[in-house]
């Protein structure tokens, strides 16, 4: 079922468009059948959540953020996303990216 999602999806979109297939709940089993079947970012909401499955999955794909970062999450944050899209202050975005740099 997911081969054949993200098949559809990939097949729809423009040339140059980015997938971000958000894994949310799921598990590194299905996020590997992401993978496989040609997904190369996987966007998660929860950096715990997102700490968790980069244990079991790694780099094998682009990590995003695409929930929103608390001040207190940064540190985790930065060692785990490849993007981090969104921040809930102004004072988190400079923080993150000085422990990037």
């Amino acid at each position: 079922m997911i081969r054949d999602n993200v098949a559809r999806i990939l097949s729809d979109l423009p040339p140059g468009v980015l997938l971000v297939a958000a894994a949310k709940t799921r598990n590194p089993d299905e996020i590997f059948q992401a993978i496989a079947a040609g997904v190369t970012a996987i966007g998660e909401n929860y950096v715990q959540e997102a700490k968790d499955a980069h244990s079991v999955v790694g780099k094998k794909t682009q990590w995003h953020l695409i929930g929103h970062l608390q001040r207190n999450k940064v540190r985790m944050a930065v060692g785990i996303f490849d993007m981090i899209e969104t921040v809930i202050t102004r004072t988190a975005s400079p923080t993150a990216r000085g422990r990037r740099e």
